[in-house]
């Protein structure tokens, strides 16, 4: 057997599973309380927090991680705009199957995302009118449901918009109604 010289060490020292738990303070005020890789990035199940509620693009995150970013199936995510995701993610972004709430629009979507996008089949429920682009406004009156297709986030294709007196069929194309 050969010895080991100074600049070759055994690989047993490497360890593959993430760290169990560790918590962040990061100097901005935001706060990681999770699993971490051997990389020192976010991994396997965590919470985020950003400090600033009062940012629009602000958010809590609790779910999987992988290599740092959102990654995997019942990710929670509630963004301090006025609205709340569960879903799956993909590279830090809703991709695959999910639901979005809207705290103040009073907004519902369930069906499928792409690159955080509404993309392909999909259902929006909200209090008031639907606007072109699938989702709720904040005038109105009634109910108002649309189950179809989506693309690019906009209602797109075949789909069933039902309000609460009435029942059409429409078809929308990328930017007409």
């Amino acid at each position: 057997k050969r010895p080991i010289g100074p600049f070759e060490q055994p690989l047993l020292a490497i360890n593959p599973d993430p760290i169990d738990k560790v918590h962040v303070t990061y100097q901005n005020g935001d706060v990681y309380e999770g699993g971490l890789n051997e990389r020192k990035k976010r991994e396997g199940h965590g919470s985020f927090i950003t400090a600033n509620r009062k940012k629009p693009n602000g958010y809590e995150y609790h779910g999987p991680w992988h290599d740092g970013g959102r990654q995997g199936s019942d990710g929670k995510c509630f963004f301090y705009n006025d609205s709340f995701y569960i879903g799956d993610w993909v590279n830090d972004m809703r991709h695959g199957r999910g639901e979005l709430f809207g705290k103040y629009s009073e907004e519902r979507y369930v069906g499928e995302w792409d690159s955080d996008l509404r993309h392909g089949k999909g259902i929006v429920t909200a209090v008031g009118a639907i606007n072109s682009s699938g989702g709720g406004s904040h005038g109105g009156s009634g109910l108002h449901h649309y189950e179809g297709r989506f693309r690019d986030d906009r209602r797109h294709g075949r789909g069933i918009l039902k309000m609460t007196q009435n029942h059409h069929r429409m078809s929308f194309r990328q930017m007409e109604v």
